[in-house]
């Protein structure tokens, strides 16, 4: 594809969550803020919502990179088990072995068991859960539970919930999880005057050492950018590499608003009409028949 052309060691706008493309975003670092100071003052549970995109996965996965040294952290990223497989999936990730057909009162007293064991080293259990706005009724129970075991006055485990905007609703249907947020953030899209950084950002992460990339972008391809984009971060990275993958099939540097707007037209989620995508899927033919070309 266009890596060689452009100098580049892999894809600048894969949609993975990798921290070492972590830019430091305003309320991206407000967020990890907020984790940090409810980590340190260890009372009640830590929330942290934001749309579809904004980069709570790769937050979540800073946060546990950060404190890994110091204590436990646990990562839940599918809220759709059931509260037995919840716990059996926490003890698992402890590294216990629990008998077979254990009861969750079994379950959870051998994570409570563990997180003794935890303090005794000057570690915390840290539970944290993805997409925690598709957790069920008991699953919440559960982790109100978890939340709740202490030692001596002090709490032993901490819980992080990640979610949705709509994560307070559900948590609005539990009075007593809500009553125990003590910590939360809303995470919000990229503002307008930090969009080049970001872009340009995650393209020298991606640079060649001792490389160039030479990729440049209009006024008016940025400015159709954020508005198309609204500043979601994950929509932005799909449209950057729509884009680069359309210079490449020109052998051009320059990411023109010509450019953008063919990006943006196959892009989901950016209110585009339908019926003009054809000139973009006829563009991704014309890189797919360069590339045949050159194989």
């Amino acid at each position: 594809m266009y890596q060689d052309f452009y100098n580049l060691t892999e894809f600048p706008f894969n949609q993975y969550p990798n921290v070492d493309y972590y830019f430091q975003l305003e309320h991206h670092q407000k967020s990890l803020d907020v984790l940090m100071v409810g980590l340190q003052v260890n009372d009640g549970i830590i929330k942290i919502t934001g749309q579809p995109g904004t980069g709570k996965s790769l937050l979540c996965r800073l946060f546990i990179e950060k404190i890994a040294d110091h204590d436990y952290p646990v990562y839940v990223m599918n809220p759709y088990f059931t509260y037995p497989e919840l716990l059996e999936l926490i003890v698992s990730k402890l590294g216990l072995k629990a008998e077979a057909n254990a009861e969750p009162a079994q379950l959870l007293q051998l994570i409570h068991n563990k997180i003794l064991k935890l303090k005794k080293k000057s570690k915390r259990l840290v539970l944290l859960f993805d997409e925690a706005q598709y957790l069920s009724k008991e699953n919440l129970e559960v982790i109100q539970i978890l939340g709740n075991l202490d030692c001596a006055g002090g709490k032993l485990c901490q819980i992080v919930l990640i979610g949705g905007l709509d994560l307070d609703e559900k948590l609005r249907a539990s009075s007593h999880l809500l009553q125990r947020i003590s910590f939360s953030y809303t995470l919000l899209p990229i503002k307008q005057q930090d969009l080049n950084n970001y872009i340009f950002h995650r393209i020298a992460k991606a640079t060649q050492p001792e490389k160039k990339h030479g990729i440049t972008i209009s006024q008016q391809a940025s400015r159709l950018l954020y508005k198309k984009t609204k500043g979601i971060p994950r929509l932005i990275n799909i449209v950057c590499h729509k884009a680069l993958m359309l210079a490449y099939s020109r052998s051009e540097h320059h990411l023109s608003k010509e450019l953008i707007s063919k990006a943006i037209v196959d892009t989901e989620y950016t209110a585009t009409p339908h019926l003009l995508r054809s000139g973009f899927q006829a563009l991704v033919s014309r890189v797919k028949n360069l590339l045949s070309v050159l194989k």
